[in-house]
Parts: structure tokens; sequence; C-alpha cells
């Protein structure tokens, strides 16, 4: 391992990447602060974390629906569910239902087993099937003992039962949002607005004083484009109406979006409204897109899981990402392949910055800088196109449109790798690197209609270990450590110490320090012990 080892010894110094030390009677104090980074390094694009874009990712299930798979094959669904690793489904309990208490209790193995937690729909309703405000407390009761595992609860999900709805929605939300602040076990759940068709937001009233987020159910021809079907609806439109109802700009869940493949009902065209090839460029692109996008969106729940039943030709039959059979579609292998490269746990780290840029005809480019706790880098590139720029559903012609882009870095880039998780004619090596870079500074790369991952490392310390000057071996138990370090010298057993900067990649032209103002790079140093060899 090529480590510089930089000798310390303990002297009052100001400035960056410097010590301090302080004395006592009793105790030394040895305080060190080092800040240090590539000197290359200009912060230009700023970094999400990784785990954030992962956090957003949730499914549609009905796990109550016993003429389904979902209640049918629930231990498949859960297994299914694992390989995913998404986050959180969106499910919900009538309170009529026998079998309620069963699919509340399979809330709380999916979330004690897979950590995955539920946005809950809210929304009692009569015989007559309009909502009844009076037993909101009802639900809310049957779902305390499942506490832990419910994120949010959201108000009734596209409520549209006679002319008077509008108002309807708005009483029983007020009351639904009160009551869950107050309750004892479920107030830490989001409380989200209820979701109203896209054509029907016109008529809905201002529920902003009754929700802490907003709700949207997005199905539109690509992600951030236009609603198709009979009552096409601009996305520019539909966020008008989602300030006006939610509040302006409040954070909001996408909590239905997706692509149905169902068969047309022609004979003379045998075509899938979603090709099975193009819904697995589009589903993973729907998260990319919304957390890209200058919305807060803290969830975006695809619909839904699986092909619910068996009509090939019915659109509410095929949005699963699993096969009838709970076989993956590509889409699912698609998406897993995004969240296994992308999947991090570390969700306490400040991002850092990365200096690159992309030249060439931009138009439709989109690019998502991530960072994982460990410090590498992943940009996410693809076209954000109209469906018909890469599937015609009436003639069954796929598209596969690129871009080729200049990618150029201004930081040390080490190393990257190139990977395709979404490429949907090589899922099954979508987690392999096709392509491992050194050093690179500017190269030339191909912009897909899918989501591309580089995964980009730079040249930097990692971490610091602090050494015994005299035996020249690691102390114990800051081996290694990172940005502040605090030492009480007597405990040591030595106040001859040195400063090792462990660095990637191992293999460094030079390590450069700040002291008092004054750049320090080895092996040139002021001080009087020389520096030991490079490893």
């Amino acid at each position: 391992m090529n480590i510089i080892t930089l000798p310390f010894f303990a002297w009052p110094t100001n400035g960056l990447g410097k010590a301090a030390i302080k004395q006592s009677c009793m105790t030394r104090l040895l305080c060190l602060l080092f800040l240090l980074m590539p000197m290359l390094l200009k912060a230009q694009v700023a970094a999400r974390r990784a785990n954030d874009l992962i956090e957003t990712m949730a499914v549609n299930t009905h796990l109550g629906y016993t003429d389904s798979k979902y209640y049918l094959q629930y231990e498949t669904i859960k297994s299914r569910l694992a390989e995913l690793k998404v986050r959180h489904i969106r499910d919900g309990v009538r309170l009529r239902w026998a079998h309620k208490y069963e699919v509340r209790d399979r809330y709380l193995e999916l979330y004690n087993t897979l950590g995955i937690s539920v946005l809950f729909v809210g929304g009692v309703k009569d015989a007559s099937d309009v909502l009844d405000a009076t037993r909101i407390h009802e639900e809310l009761d049957f779902l305390a003992p499942a506490a832990q595992a419910i994120y949010s609860v959201e108000g009734p999900n596209e409520y549209r039962k006679n002319s008077d709805w509008p108002t309807v929605l708005l009483n029983y939300q007020r009351e639904l949002y009160n009551q869950l602040k107050a309750h004892p076990t479920l107030s830490n759940a989001k409380r989200v607005g209820p979701s109203v068709i896209a054509g029907d937001m016109s008529q809905a009233l201002d529920m902003s004083a009754y929700c802490d987020y907003g709700n949207l159910h997005l199905y539109l021809n690509h992600p951030g484009g236009d609603a198709g079907g009979s009552r096409p609806v601009k996305y520019t439109k539909i966020l008008t109406e989602y300030d006006r109802i939610f509040g302006a700009n409040k954070p909001g869940m996408i909590t239905e979006t997706g692509f149905h493949n169902a068969l047309s009902k022609d004979p003379a065209k045998p075509y899938r409204h979603f090709s099975y090839r193009v819904s697995a460029k589009m589903v993973p692109r729907q998260f990319t897109q919304y957390f890209a996008d200058n919305r807060d969106w803290p969830v975006v729940s695809n619909y839904e899981f699986i092909d619910i039943r068996n009509n090939e030709t019915y659109a509410e039959d095929n949005w699963g990402l699993l096969h009838r059979d709970l076989t993956p579609k590509p889409a699912y292998t698609s998406l897993k392949n995004l969240i296994t490269l992308l999947h991090d746990t570390d969700a306490t780290f400040t991002p850092s910055s990365l200096d690159y840029s992309l030249s060439g005809d931009m138009t439709d480019v989109r690019h998502l800088l991530l960072q994982k706790g460990d410090g590498k880098f992943y940009l996410c590139t693809w076209l954000e196109l109209p469906k018909d720029k890469s599937y015609n559903s009436t003639t069954g012609a796929e598209f596969d449109p690129t871009r080729s882009l200049t990618l150029n870095f201004g930081s040390a880039v080490a190393s990257m790798k190139r990977y395709e998780p979404c490429d949907p004619d090589n899922l099954t090596t979508g987690t392999a690197a096709k392509q491992t870079f050194s050093n690179p500074a500017s190269l030339e790369i191909t912009v897909h209609d899918w989501v591309s991952v580089y995964e980009i490392e730079l040249s930097q310390v990692k971490n610091f270990t602090l050494i015994n000057a005299e035996t020249q071996q690691p102390v114990a138990d800051f081996d290694p450590f990172r940005i502040m370090l605090s030492l009480t010298l007597p405990k040591l057993g030595t106040t001859h110490l040195t400063i090792r900067a462990n660095t990637f990649p191992q293999q460094v032209d030079r390590v450069m320090f700040d002291y008092d103002g004054t750049a320090v790079t080895p092996p040139t140093l002021p001080f009087p012990t020389p520096l030991p060899t490079a490893d």
C-alpha cells in the first residue's frame, strides 16, 4: 500500500489541517482537526445521497384482495419484495373485511423482517360508498397496533362520489388530519392529502391547511411529460392545480405512477400499450426523473407490484412489475438492478461536490449526481423523451434513441466504471461493469433513453491513521480516524506521534497538507524527523 506518513510533534499551530495543543497540569490533550481535500477539486455540482433516492421508492400493493395472488401467495410476494429491496408499499384496509387483522399483521411482518413501511390509504365509507367521517377514529384505532410500520396516512383515494364530492372530501380530510395529529400512537405518521384524478383537480377545494404533504397520481406518457388517454393534461398544469389544492411548493408524494402493458383490443394491432421492453426503460426513469425534479417528492410509488388479474386487454389488470404468475417482468429486473447499484444505508453524511460537465447537444438530456457514504459518486444519465420516441404502440416498433456527449472532469478522478442496469437487452448483466477507466479527464459517453450509471472515485485522502513515531505502529483505536480527533497523551504512552494519510488509489503522486497557511508536501517536510519511506 502506498501510504504517506507525516511526522507530527506536539507544537501549537493554527490554520487548515492543523493541530491545536492544550496542556494542563494533569493531562495534555491533543486535538487534531484535519480538513484535507484533493487540491484540484473545484466544487461545481453538489451531489445528493444515493440513499435518499432509494428512500423515495415505493410500489402499490393490494395485500387484502382475497381473490388475488397478493393474498393467496403472500409468501412469494414477500420474497419478491425482498429481492427488489424497495423501502415502502402503498396499501389499504377496509374495516368491513373479515380478514383485516391478517392484513395488518402482514404490515408488521414486512416491516420487522424487511424494513418495508406502509403508505396507508385511508377512507372509511358507508354502505352507499360515501365517505363517513364519523368513523375515522375506528380506522385509526384499528391501525394503531401496527403504528411502527406506518410511514404515512393519506386521505381517500380518487374520491368523486356524487356532485358534492369536493366539499365532502374537504370535510373528511380536515377531520382525518386533526384526529391523526392528535392520535396517541399514530401522530408521527406523515399526514398526506387525498389523491385526486388529474382531470378532476380543477374542481377540488383548497386542503392545504389539512395536510403536511400533497398527493399526486401521475399517469403520463413519460415521466414529467403529458398525460395520455381521453383527458390529456400537461404536467405543468397538474403542478399548478397541485399548488392551489395543497399549497404552493409543498412537498408531496406521487402515490401512483406507472406504465401498463395491456394488449390492444383491436385484433389488427396486437401490441401492448407499453411493451415490456420499453417499460424496463421507463419505470426506473420515473424515480430518477422525479428525484432530479426541482420539486420535493419524498415518495414515488409505482402502480403496481403485480398484474392483478387475467384480462390481457384490460389496463387495470396489467400495471404490474411482476406477471400474473409472479415471475419478473423486465421492468422489475431493471429497477432491481438500479437499486442494487445505488443501495446505501448512510442517511446522515453530508454529500460533497464533483467538478464535471457534459458538453454536446443537451436537448432532453438529464443527469443526476449521487454519492454514497463511502465517498463514491454515481452519475446517472438518461434521455427524457416522450413515449413515441421509444415505442409505437400502433405498429409495435421500438426505438433506442441515443445522444453522444463529452464528459469532462475538473476533479482528479482516479477510477470510473460504466454500468447499464436498465439496458432492456442485457438485464441479466445489469450490475456488472461494462467499462473501466483510469484517471479519466475527458471522454465520450453515450446517453440512452434508459438510466446509465457511472461510478466515480476521486484521488483522495480517505482517512488517517495515528502512528506511534517510536514504534512506527498504528495507535490502537485510531486506525483509521477521519476528521476530528481528541487525545489524552499520557494514555498513549508517547508524545511522539505521526499522522498517516490513507489514499485512494493506493498509489498517488503526493498528498498536500496545509499547516499555518503553509502548504507542505511530503517528503520535503520542514520537520527535524525524516519522513519514513512509503510502503
